[in-house]
């Protein structure tokens, strides 16, 4: 299993590395090597018309429709239709159109497509999205780039409705080739809709649809030479002993006292799977995150050992190991993880309870996901090209004046070539899920950038003389100190505004002899957060009673605000490795 856990980084370093800029730049899904996806304008169209496959069309990789309970087509079926969300499930290609630098990229006769499989969980819908070549419709489309994606409903459990066709999504997408398998950009907006030979994609009111630019509509034929990437594999699970699964294993379980419960579904093997195998389905959705869903194969061993081997949406093939406690008093099980650090899963040492639900209970992912996505990555990505534009060209202050930027990097005489000591480091400071991006100069946080869901803000900078501490609680200390004053100013990031605000100060000046004088203040924005959060969402911008005391308190009040926890060990890369996420 260790082995196979250090190929996965291996692969992730690579990819990022060598496909850095194959799958960034928005949820649409662009190719790689000519930057933006082939598109309607690519073959010869100024204006955006419906796009329809032109290749060869290929039988249904699932079942086909009729087959799925009534399907789409049997308005008058007497039987009841399945949820539109499993009719969607299957395997899908759009043939790209022709374009003139084809012969510069592919060898002669090859067709590019892009691949999609969609799979059902419980009523989300969930994608794998590729780019593949071959020189023959009927060849294994095998991508040789890949991304994941979030197909979430707007309106609340419309993917569940058995009638409808069709429902409008926001698409959310990312990749462990980019972007640190963070999603790349914010939702892109459309509608998806069940067709009698695929699956559709049309954008919210005549804008692109949301898979690639240049098309309002793109029309993908059901594929069965798609490979299933989202699928079980008990091959690997070979080398590893098996045993017989207890019957009240099977079933899905949710993780109990929770906020972002992991969801395990086990289920039977059919055909050709080895025996003493069956297959897991496994789906965590924190907030602001991408979604974790797996599909594999699982085994048992002496011992309650569970071993699983999944393929994991947006990202590569992993094994994890799990130890698994029945609880016979109460229907329950306990799930806990061999391998404490670095789960897929979640799980960690620590045994967590589980609850049997039934499918119809597991959770829906809805607006709010859409609304609150952590796209800062994207935000960052432009702060990090201003930093590496200032190292390049050694920017002086007159020339970032001009250029209005500002960092404290410049208080402190840190000159901007300096591309060893300036680095990068993206910290989630309050753990909310969503990063901060801390600049540092040879490890000292001097720059914090948030994400307030809009842009990314300079919201904190080490003053000259300053040094920051982050704590593990979410608190941020500022030490500072001259010849004639010094200083512990503390700060906590805004939930609402994401902002860093100051807390409380403490404040001393030093003496000849003896202890020094101290003055311990509370801030205003401390005791005003509502009044800040409102005016900033008007405004965009602090107040200035934000950052002046609102009063004098007692020390002991003063250490009943500040932070107990240990300091965060950062580690961060240099601004002169910088080439992209």
């Amino acid at each position: 299993m260790r082995r196979y856990q250090r190929y996965t980084v291996l692969f992730a370093a690579l990819a990022v590395t060598g496909c850095l800029l194959a799958c960034g730049g928005g949820a649409s899904g662009q190719k790689p090597e000519e930057s933006p996806a082939k598109t309607a304008e690519a073959a010869g169209t100024e204006e955006k018309e419906t796009v329809s496959e032109s290749g060869e069309k290929k039988e249904s990789a699932g079942a086909p429709m009729a087959q799925k309970k009534s399907g789409s087509g049997d308005k008058d079926g007497a039987e009841e239709k399945a949820s539109l969300a499993e009719r969607l499930e299957g395997r899908y290609s759009y043939a790209y159109p022709p374009a003139e630098d084809d012969a510069e990229r592919m060898e002669e006769g090859e067709r590019e497509y892009y691949t999609l499989e969609l799979v059902n969980f419980g009523g989300n819908l969930f994608a794998t999205g590729g780019i593949a070549r071959t020189e023959s419709p009927e060849e294994e489309k095998e991508a040789y780039s890949f991304w994941g994606m979030e197909m979430i409903p707007v309106t609340e459990g419309a993917l569940l409705d058995r009638s409808a066709d069709s429902c409008e999504v926001g698409i959310l997408t990312w990749s462990v080739m980019s972007n640190l398998e963070k999603y790349w950009d914010r939702p892109a907006y459309g509608s998806i809709e069940l067709t009698e030979d695929g699956v559709a994609f049309t954008g919210k009111d005549g804008a692109d649809n949301p898979l690639m630019e240049g098309a309002a509509r793109v029309e993908f034929v059901r594929d069965d030479t798609v490979p299933a990437e989202l699928s079980a594999n008990p091959e690997m699970l070979s080398e590893h002993d098996r045993g017989e699964i207890p019957e009240e294993l099977y079933g899905v379980w949710k993780e109990e006292n929770e906020d972002a419960p992991l969801v395990v579904e086990f289920a039977k093997a059919e055909g050709n799977a080895p025996e003493q195998t069956g297959l897991v389905r496994m789906y965590r959705k924190k907030d602001g995150q991408r979604v974790m869903f797996a599909v594999g194969a699982f085994c048992i061993q002496e011992g309650g050992i569970i071993t699983c081997g999944y393929n994991q949406l947006g990202t590569i093939p992993n094994v994890e190991t799990w130890i698994y406690t029945p609880e016979q008093e109460n229907g329950k099980m306990s799930l806990s993880a061999e391998d404490e650090y670095g789960t897929v899963s979640g799980l960690s040492g620590e045994k967590k309870t589980f609850a049997r639900i039934t499918p119809e209970e597991i959770p829906l992912t809805g607006l709010w996901a859409l609304e609150h996505a952590d796209t800062s990555v994207s935000a960052y990505r432009k702060v990090l090209d201003t930093y590496r534009q200032a190292m390049e060209e050694n920017w002086d202050q007159e020339t970032m004046q001009s250029k209005e930027f500002y960092t404290g990097l410049a208080s402190h005489g840190v000159p901007m070539s300096d591309g060893d000591g300036i680095g990068y480091v993206l910290y989630d400071i309050d753990q909310n899920g969503i990063d901060e991006l801390l600049i540092t100069w040879g490890g000292s946080v001097i720059d914090i950038w948030s994400f307030d869901g809009r842009e990314a803000v300079l919201t904190y900078v080490t003053p000259y003389r300053g040094e920051t501490v982050i704590y593990e609680d979410g608190m941020v200390e500022c030490m500072f100190g001259a010849m004639t004053q010094a200083s512990n100013t503390w700060y906590r990031m805004n939930e609402k505004t994401e902002q860093l605000l100051p807390v409380t100060e403490r404040l001393y000046k030093p003496v000849d002899h003896g202890e020094p004088e101290m003055q311990y203040y509370v801030f205003a924005a401390a005791g005003e957060e509502e009044e800040f959060e409102r005016l900033y969402e008007e405004n965009h911008e602090w107040p200035v009673w934000a950052m002046e005391w609102g009063g004098e308190i007692t020390k002991e009040e003063y250490e009943e605000m500040i932070s107990r926890a240990a300091p965060v060990e950062l580690s961060g890369i240099t601004l002169k490795d910088y080439a992209g996420f």
